[in-house]
């Protein structure tokens, strides 16, 4: 394995390696995980917004206009609202707040305290031997006088290819926005059949449609996308107990004319935290308390 300073499109950033993949991670932006490649083909994973230029924004930005893609992570919230009486901004605070990195002989350490939620933010990220595995070692602390709600969110937009299959081991899907959708036929559907129609079959960037669900119900904390057209896999693995459900947002040529789709493991629904907190579904931290958790990204060729 390999750790050194690159760049990518005029941002600095740091480039892990090994026999198996390279990726390279933005501190100053989040810590986005901007590529993810195979070595052995060179290809890329991860999908990226060709209509936008990679760069750091204020606190407070909107988010979906400037929807660059790659790997990023929401913390505290997803839609912008007022939590315990603090103004949360769209999206969270950590895509916008620039990272402290520290490089080790076999790992990075990103870090940050979010001026808003005053939530300690530490992740330590480390490739697994020559295998396509991302190790990602979480502490997220409270460091405010009081409790603390929250939603910790993955957000990966992977390139796409008509065909390609979400595996996930969910019992329930939930639409997480009818409108957008336009699926107003039952709010809650047994996973992946909604009415006939595979929800887990990625279409064509030709149908002009948008999808948005939440998975209820993991038989254990996995969230995977293959595609036997490019003959690839890019999967997260997680602890269901910190992280029971998985969001999915995908624009098949609908969104905006984009073609991608996000996997989302998550610690909270819905997009309202807010209204997670009244449903009872949102995670909370104690003054000084630390919520420790692993989440491992596996990719590669499929055999």
């Amino acid at each position: 394995m390999s750790i050194r300073r690159t760049e990518f499109e005029g941002v600095e950033g740091i480039c892990l390696e090994n026999d198996s993949i390279s990726l390279v991670v933005c501190p100053s932006v989040g810590g986005k995980i901007v590529s993810f490649c195979l070595k052995d083909t060179g290809q890329e994973l991860l999908w990226r917004n060709e209509n936008l230029a990679l760069r750091p924004y204020p606190e407070g930005t909107a988010y979906d206009p400037h929807f660059y893609g790659g790997i990023d992570e929401l913390l505290p919230n997803d839609e912008k609202e007022v939590i315990d009486g603090i103004q949360y901004p769209d999206h969270g605070e950590l895509w916008t707040t620039a990272l402290d990195c520290v490089s080790g002989q076999d790992s990075i350490l990103l870090s940050a305290t979010l001026p808003a939620s005053g939530l300690r933010y530490e992740k330590k990220m480390t490739l697994f031997g020559d295998a396509g595995t991302v190790v990602m070692d979480y502490r997220i602390t409270n460091t405010s006088s009081k409790k603390s709600h929250f939603l910790l969110k993955m957000h990966a937009a992977l390139l796409l290819h008509e065909g390609d299959r979400i595996i996930c081991p969910a019992k329930r899907g939930e639409i997480g926005d009818a409108d957008f959708t336009g699926r107003h036929e039952s709010r809650f559907f047994p996973w992946p059949d909604y009415h006939g129609e595979r929800l887990d079959i990625v279409g064509s960037a030709q149908e002009k449609r948008s999808e948005f669900f939440f998975l209820h119900d993991l038989e254990r904390g996995e969230m995977r996308m293959e595609s036997p057209a490019a003959r690839t896999f890019f999967s997260y693995s997680f602890d269901t107990g910190v992280f029971p459900y998985a969001w999915y947002f995908a624009s098949y040529g609908g969104w905006n004319g984009l073609y991608t789709g996000v996997l989302e493991p998550a610690t909270a629904i819905p997009c309202s935290l807010g209204k997670s907190i009244k449903d009872g579904t949102c995670s909370t931290l104690a003054p000084g308390e630390t919520l420790c958790t692993t989440v491992t990204i596996n990719a590669g060729r499929l055999s």
